[in-house]
């Protein structure tokens, strides 16, 4: 980390100079800057200003449990020290993945799904969803049935496939 003081420089201006932000209309940012979030707490984050809001939208919906939970925090580094990540492309698996796979398919889902794809991000998800329903239709002798119906200016993500899905202009 480098010293901000030494430097003067606001982190603001640093993430206005050296960043890229999804879904961000470019002139507003470079005349507004960022927000700039320094912590949560159970439902609340605080910028680094020291104001505090409810994140009613759970940062994406990535934090639907609230923040600050030491027993997660605690897994994850438990987990982290041992294997902090490893993809499952072509045929690659790991303990946890499997035991998240069977507990989802043997505890919560209907009965007649028996597989799931496991992905990084609803991006890619949805992109994995495109592709299945592509196939799907393809498998059946529909080769040209590709078209995606969706929500305009929903959220469908940030990849070239989930941000044409959204309908937004840029």
């Amino acid at each position: 980390m480098t010293d901000l003081a030494a430097r003067n420089v606001t982190l603001e201006q640093i993430d206005a100079q050296t960043a890229i932000h999804p879904f961000t209309e470019l002139r507003t940012f470079s005349e507004n800057g960022s927000w700039v979030i320094d912590r949560g707490d159970g439902i609340y984050i605080t910028d680094n200003k020291g104001d505090t809001y409810i994140d009613a939208m759970a940062s994406l919906f990535c934090v639907n449990i609230g923040y600050g939970r030491t027993e997660v925090a605690d897994a994850i580094a438990e987990q982290a020290h041992k294997l902090c990540y490893h993809h499952n492309f072509a045929g690659n698996s790991n303990q946890p993945e499997i035991e998240l796979t069977d507990m989802l398919v043997n505890e919560l889902l209907p009965k007649h799904i028996r597989k799931v794809l496991l992905s990084s991000s609803g991006s890619e998800a949805n992109d994995a969803n495109f592709k299945f329903a592509w196939m799907y239709h393809y498998l059946r002798g529909n080769k040209n049935k590709r078209k995606i119906i969706s929500r305009e200016g929903g959220y469908h993500g940030v990849t070239a496939a989930g941000a044409s899905a959204c309908g937004i202009p840029y």
